[in-house]
């Protein structure tokens, strides 16, 4: 395992990261600031979610945000490009673990998220691809432990008072012939149906840093932060590689899955995570069998993928984590280079040999005859944290005062962040505040000491996966 939790210098390239401009490197000025109210550590959908909440609520305000390498080069640029809320399929889990009313708080807030997105891109003139359409979740086999357990789950979220009806409504379940057509997968028996989107993630990232560059904000890219402290005064001074220092009155870190590298008490909270994606092209441009809606490819417990559709034809994968499992280790050795791991510069050859020229066309009847060949492959490091949800909100608990915090999104931020990014701003900017904060996120993700010390089930619970897939 590593034991050096900041950004490698080199990474894989993602195809959303393939069409980089002047921007990925952009700098407000030759230095940094010496002083500034605000500095935000980390530059995706987070950050400048944040900046933007930030200043749209106190114009006034003087923010930085420092990244450590280009411009929203980290998750968000890397990820799979949906904006899917999980709905009905984390609801009995959710219950079980912090009630019913959370639970629905959850999902009517990850459903709300799909549509905010898509009026945020439109207000704004973001240019970033949102496409809104729906997602498709269907299944290999009729008897899998997952499917039985999601249709329970579907039960209770149906069922449940606090669940909003047009959430409910958006829901629908297929079966049979049905499924297989609707589907275009033959293997499937079932599958749910429901509103999600997917975009252009480094284009709506940058689309709201320039917003947001061009009222003020100060933007540093390659300025890595090495080191937080806090000065008697309760002034905190942010400290960079080569880039000298800032004092500033609050720091935020937007740090996901490099959280550990800045501060040690998560270290146990948010674990970095390799994953992998890529893009497939047909090989031939005459008849392209696009796909109506994004997907959902659900087998085991977490054996599935996960894929959009995009309007040149191309469609973006994800998923299959038992590629970074070494199948011929045992314990924490299968895991390594995966787990607790933030090396996005390679990728295991197992990934070809599942993303191949015949990976459409064993899943889906319309691409059986379309020859394909992938165009980007690439990795990326997520932040899993020890009870699956992310950390919101000021660090006084572990005692740092005017520190805050929004990371930890669990391979799961595009239907999070956004809110999650809000409601931090209600907090940050306090009595200045006059703009009404109108979407929050669920209260379970705030940070508290008792979530923090918990103990890693994450953890657990994967190990026990890698251990019977081994057996």
């Amino acid at each position: 395992m590593s034991s050096n939790y900041f950004p490698v210098p080199y990474s894989t390239t993602s195809f959303w990261l393939s069409e980089k401009t002047d921007f990925s490197r952009f700098r407000s000025s030759k230095d940094i600031p010496e002083e500034i109210d605000t500095v935000i550590i980390g530059s995706g959908y987070t950050g400048a979610a944040i900046a933007h909440y930030m200043l749209k609520a106190d114009p006034s305000a003087k923010v930085a945000i420092y990244e450590a390498r280009d411009i929203c080069s980290g998750a968000t640029g890397r990820n799979g490009g949906h904006v899917k809320p999980l709905m009905h399929r984390s609801f009995e889990e959710h219950t079980k673990k912090y009630g019913e009313q959370a639970a629905a708080e959850i999902a009517n807030t990850e459903w709300q998220h799909v549509h905010a997105i898509k009026k945020l891109t439109q207000e704004n003139n973001i240019d970033c691809d949102f496409f809104l359409t729906r997602s498709c979740d269907v299944y290999e086999h009729p008897d899998d432990p997952r499917l039985l357990g999601d249709l329970r789950s579907y039960d209770l979220f149906m069922k449940s008072p606090y669940v909003d009806e047009i959430v409910k409504n958006d829901l629908q379940i297929h079966y049979g012939k049905e499924a297989k057509i609707i589907s275009k997968v033959e293997s499937t028996e079932i599958a749910f149906t429901y509103t999600a989107a997917s975009c252009w993630p480094w284009k709506f990232v940058v689309g709201l840093l320039k917003i947001c560059v061009n009222k003020g904000l100060q933007l540093h890219a390659n300025t890595l932060v090495t080191n937080v402290t806090q000065r008697d005064d309760g002034k905190w001074v942010v400290k960079t590689a080569d880039r000298g220092k800032t004092v500033c009155k609050k720091v935020v870190f937007a740090t996901n899955a490099y959280t550990k590298s800045l501060l040690e008490e998560f270290s146990e909270v948010i674990i970095p995570q390799k994953k992998v994606a890529c893009r497939i092209v047909p090989t031939e441009e005459d008849e392209i069998p696009h796909l109506t809606y994004t997907y959902g490819f659900l087998s085991s417990y977490r054996d599935g993928n996960y894929l959009i559709n995009r309007a040149d034809g191309s469609i973006v994968v994800g998923g299959h984590d038992y590629l970074m499992v070494d199948l011929e280790k045992k314990g924490e050795a299968a895991i390594d280079g995966h787990y607790d791991c933030v090396d996005d510069s390679t990728i295991k050859e197992r990934m070809y040999e599942v993303f191949n020229k015949d990976f459409m066309g064993r899943f889906f009847t319309t691409w059986k005859n379309t020859p394909t060949k992938l165009s980007h492959s690439w990795s990326g490091i997520l932040g899993y944290t020890n009870d699956y949800l992310p950390y919101v909100g000021e660090l006084d608990c572990i005692g740092k005062k005017n520190a805050y915090i929004c990371a930890g999104f669990h391979g799961h931020g595009m239907p999070r962040i956004l809110f999650s990014a809000e409601t931090l701003v209600g907090s940050l900017l306090e009595e200045k505040n006059s703009y009404e904060i109108k979407n929050t996120c669920p209260k379970i993700f705030k940070v508290t000491k008792e979530r923090m010390e918990g103990g890693n089930q994450y953890y657990e619970e994967f190990m026990g996966y890698v251990n019977k897939m081994q057996n």
